[in-house]
């Protein structure tokens, strides 16, 4: 059984519509349907609040063994480079305050991207 397989298996466990899924927690209902489908991955954020929801712990909810999960690609999910990989399991990997300071930097470094290759006007 793959992530989005197990996300809507304890849902439906839990006896819970895609609908009353997002009045409990306010996650849409059609973000909830895409990583059920494995379409899109879940952000850890969202699995925090599916696995307080549904009583279960973070392992339980991707199905213990994050190795083994398996998200389809297609043309609207592309598959991840090595690189994009690697930078997400360190993310996974950090404390939620080191998190927000790894976003707040690569925002940082995108906005200074964008400053330098604007052109000047004197």
């Amino acid at each position: 059984m793959n992530i989005g397989e197990h996300m809507r298996f304890l849902r439906e466990e839990k006896g819970y519509s895609l609908k009353k899924v997002e009045m409990l927690t306010g996650i849409d209902n059609g973000n909830l349907s895409r990583y059920e489908r494995n379409l899109n991955i879940p952000n850890i954020e969202f699995c925090m609040q599916l696995a307080k929801l549904y009583g279960v712990s973070l392992d339980e909810l991707v199905g213990q063994d994050i190795e083994c999960i398996t998200v389809q690609s297609s043309p609207a999910v592309p598959a991840l480079s090595d690189d994009e990989q690697k930078l997400l399991n360190l993310y996974q990997r950090m404390s939620h305050q080191q998190k927000i300071r790894a976003v707040a930097y690569c925002e940082g470094l995108l906005s200074t991207s964008a400053n330098l290759s604007k052109p000047r006007i004197s």
